[in-house]
């Protein structure tokens, strides 16, 4: 019976990880933002400053809010990804499962090596946008491919394209952007910043498209899955 019941302790374990992954790095966002105060003793805003920046000990007085949320987010991502692993069908999910768990690693990391320590943290930055493309790709790729046989719906993989899209875009622009770095351009706009800057805003984008996706893909394993699974668990009992 213990094992009959494991599928649906999967798909609530899988979901409220992911929902509680990414309610901590949000609710951590959020708090370092309203605290912030810039190089200039600006105010922080989604349309001119970078993520990492909330991270940032010199110059955000709350980073500690963001850095731990990213620590502490880094084994309920692992978590989620494991479980979505688990749920999927497809070989593909043999692929996913690499870059999924490095995408938890990796948070734990940037939380570690904040925005202050440059060199290192832009790295490890770049390895997470990766790892978070891939797996986008991959799951997107499976959960079509199983044509609505498995625990998702084919609409959660073609909904994935629009994270896949953003990081695609954003990782377009970085790449200009480190050029740009070369002659110090971009140092001075991070002192005099144009009211809408293109790289923070699409880093941004990023961020929203994947934690609605994801919450898409939670809501989604809760309200169909769950409730069918246990149902039928039922059925078996009385029976």
């Amino acid at each position: 019976m213990g094992s009959k019941q494991s599928p649906a302790r999967i798909i609530l374990y899988t979901a409220m990880s992911g929902l509680i992954a990414f309610a901590m790095i949000t609710i951590g966002a959020l708090l370092s933002a309203w605290f912030y105060s810039g190089r200039t003793g600006e105010p922080y805003s989604f349309l001119n400053h970078f993520i990492s920046e909330l991270g940032n000990r010199t110059y955000s007085g709350h980073a500690y809010f963001f850095n731990d949320a990213m620590l502490l987010a880094g084994l309920p991502i692992m978590i989620f990804m494991t479980g979505i692993w688990s749920l999927l069908r497809s070989r593909i999910r043999y692929a996913f499962v690499i870059p999924g768990l490095l995408s938890g690693l990796l948070c734990i990391l940037l939380g570690y090596y904040s925005s202050d320590r440059f060199d290192i943290h832009i790295k490890v930055a770049l390895c997470q946008f990766n790892a978070m493309l891939i797996s986008s790709l991959l799951f997107s790729a499976a959960v079509v491919r199983e044509r609505d046989t498995g625990h998702f719906s084919r609409w959660l993989g073609y909904a994935g394209a629009i994270p896949v899209l953003c990081i695609i875009a954003f990782l377009g622009v970085e790449f200009t952007h480190q050029q740009d770095m070369t002659n110090g351009h971009n140092h001075l706009l991070l002192y005099h910043r144009p009211d809408f800057w293109p790289l923070p805003f699409l880093e941004w984008l990023v961020f929203f498209s994947l934690i609605t996706w994801i919450a898409l893909i939670c809501g989604y394993l809760i309200v169909n899955n769950v409730k069918s699974i246990r149902k039928t668990e039922m059925q078996e009992i009385r029976e």
